[in-house]
């Protein structure tokens, strides 16, 4: 339910993320080329989408829902 954020090149913590999702997140994905924008995927059949290289405090875009099923990758 909790997300990391690192620099891996300096090998610094960023930011964690603690709000949003209700379960275990399953699934994260990283999009660089669209604008780098992060999706987080759990059990609760919601996607958020964040914006981990904003300099404001809140990066949360905003919640995907509607799913009848889980959301897989594939």
């Amino acid at each position: 339910m909790t997300i990391v954020l690192f620099d891996v090149e300096h090998r610094e913590h960023l930011r964690t993320i603690k709000e949003h999702h209700m379960t275990p997140i399953r699934l994260l994905r990283y999009r660089a080329d669209q604008g780098t924008q992060m999706i987080s995927i759990s059990s609760d059949i919601e996607a958020n989408v964040w914006a981990p290289e904003s300099l404001v405090s809140d990066i949360h875009l905003g919640k995907l829902r509607g799913h009848k099923k889980q959301i897989t990758d594939g």
